[in-house]
């Protein structure tokens, strides 16, 4: 299980999520790993497509280590 901070916008079709952070609800370690974050994001994308968004943008995520990244994910090619 996984926790996620962050700020929501919507305008129209398009989710943004900015400012954003995620981590272990209830393990001891406060980082992810590189594969459960790209799974947390895929997990996001799923969500945000079925509650009928056509975008998603993640804005100012921590993505590894030391690293900030944008995400701009077109929802109408996800499966």
């Amino acid at each position: 299980m996984f926790e996620f901070i962050g700020n929501v916008a919507i305008k129209g079709k398009e989710l943004t999520l900015s400012n954003v952070s995620w981590f272990h609800a209830t393990e001891e370690k406060a980082a992810l790993g590189i594969a459960e974050q790209r799974a947390l994001i895929n997990q996001l994308a799923q969500q945000a497509k079925s509650a009928g968004f056509d975008r998603l943008l993640i804005e100012g995520a921590k993505y590894g280590a030391d690293k900030v990244c944008n995400f701009d994910i077109d929802l109408t090619r996800l499966k």
